[in-house]
């Protein structure tokens, strides 16, 4: 397959996905249809099949091996966490504790004379749990249960409330995570460790875009929910519930938060030497919560009962969300399977030019990438590897490697706000019933200002 062939038919998958999205048609379908053709049309050109030497011997068994080993891995990984964390929000709303902890945070935040102020403190709120959460799609799931609802109660938008929630996860700022230890492996020579990196270079960029974010994510929600008549509509007025009407103990209001003080306190943040998961975390809070509610309940056999709520929710949410997340996966591999972004990065890595101008076409390039793709973690190594090569041929120096990696990572992970693509903000959309694409249209002006702010901090830096 010739080198225009593979951008011909990346471009015609991704165009196909937009019309899909325009059309309104099922998403689902949509991206395991196209992935699908993409991964066939794109085997047959090469003269391959998907299963390469692990072929079962016919073309066809093998491209529904190729889908179900996406699959498998899709639903044993994101699949699992996603379904966790639903469950026990499932749970919290059977046992009215959500509505107990909405009627406390609404109270005092019912004051505020512009709600909006709220939608900075989330953004920033959320970039100080990535530390804590390197799951992308983990934690805009916690995010979903706990920050969009305050936000829904006083007054912010369904909308408004969903891009806070995308802008949160997105964030790259954590001290030592699996796939920057990875990244940083890639290189032979850095002129300082991993923990000096984050704390002199990336610390610094983060906390310019939190601020960033933060204020243009407000303006730009408050400028469209005023444009679109939706200043001041909430979900529910909880504020006015009295919290006695609920029947259940005053401390329930705390049930919610056990995932994520689980998730805080077990960590490199706090104690260091015992890591717990999200799932971990979840079905520990879960456990808690269902002992707790079984021995303070009147009807034990009802209590006792109550456990299929968790696991109702969790089938539930894997005919919803997690089908969202497969189909991703498989739509991704029919990109892969084109390897089209990978042409263009070839012609990129050939560039002679100064340090800083590879730095920012690369980290605008792989911003680019990100969003047609949805795929970090394939994107970014690739963009690692050739600088590293740039540098063991003398074109940039340590110091250069240390700019370009600083404002690479950064801006790719900015791509994420903005892809139809990713599994994550399909994941949300579906969540807050909202199309992708309503979503993006207003992600685009954060988004663009974050992106400037990271290459600016970034050469101020330098």
């Amino acid at each position: 397959m010739t080198a225009p062939v593979q951008i011909i038919g990346t471009v015609v998958m991704l165009a196909l996905l937009v019309f899909a999205l325009v059309r309104k048609a099922n998403i689902v379908a949509s991206l395991i249809g196209i992935g699908i053709l993409g991964q066939v049309v794109a085997c047959l050109l090469n003269g391959v099949t998907p299963m390469g030497d692990a072929s079962t011997g016919s073309f066809i068994i093998d491209i529904f091996e190729s889908i179900g080993g996406v699959m498998s891995n899709q639903a044993g990984n994101n699949g699992l966490i996603i379904m966790s964390v639903i469950a026990y929000v499932a749970y919290m709303d059977h046992l009215k504790a959500s509505t107990l902890f909405g009627i406390y945070c609404a109270r005092p935040l019912k004051k505020l004379k512009n709600p909006y102020i709220l939608v900075f403190f989330a953004v920033a709120l959320s970039a100080v749990l990535k530390m804590v959460i390197a799951s992308g799609i983990g934690l805009a799931a916690l995010l979903l249960s706990i920050v969009y609802p305050i936000l829904r109660s006083v007054g912010v938008s369904k909308k408004s409330s969903a891009v806070t929630v995308i802008f949160g996860y997105c964030f790259s700022w954590a001290p030592v995570t699996a796939f920057h230890t990875m990244l940083w492996g890639l290189v032979d020579d850095m002129p300082m460790t991993i923990a000096e990196f984050f704390a002199t270079r990336n610390t610094p960029i983060s906390l310019v875009c939190i601020v960033v974010a933060g204020l243009s994510v407000a303006i730009t929600c408050r400028y469209f929910d005023k444009k679109e008549g939706l200043l001041g509509q909430s979900g529910e007025n909880i504020a006015d519930i009295d919290p006695d009407s609920l029947g259940i103990p005053k401390f329930y209001a705390l049930l919610p938060l056990l995932p994520l003080v689980f998730l805080i306190v077990f960590s490199s943040l706090v104690v260091k030497t015992v890591v717990i998961s999200i799932l971990g975390a979840n079905l520990m809070a879960f456990t808690i919560s269902y002992l707790i509610n079984l021995a303070v309940s009147k009807n034990r056999k009802e209590a006792s009962g109550d456990v299929m709520v968790y696991f109702k929710s969790m089938g539930s949410a894997f005919g919803s969300a997690v089908s969202i997340i497969i189909a991703a996966g498989v739509f991704s591999a029919g990109l892969n399977a084109f390897d089209g972004m990978s042409v263009i990065f070839a012609s990129f890595s050939g560039s002679s030019s100064g340090a800083a101008i590879i730095g920012i076409v690369g980290a605008l390039l792989a911003f680019a990438m990100v969003v047609m793709t949805g795929a970090i973690t394939s994107t970014v190594p690739m963009f690692v590897t050739m600088y590293a090569g740039l540098q063991a041929s003398g074109i940039v120096t340590s110091a250069d490697l240390v700019f370009m990696f600083n404002i690479l990572t950064i801006c790719a992970t900015w791509g994420a706000t903005v892809t139809p693509v990713a599994a994550a903000i399909l994941f949300v959309a579906d969540r807050c019933d909202m199309r992708v694409t309503e979503l993006i249209k207003r992600d685009i002006i954060p988004c663009a200002c974050c992106v400037i702010a990271t290459i600016v901090t970034g050469l101020i830096l330098y």
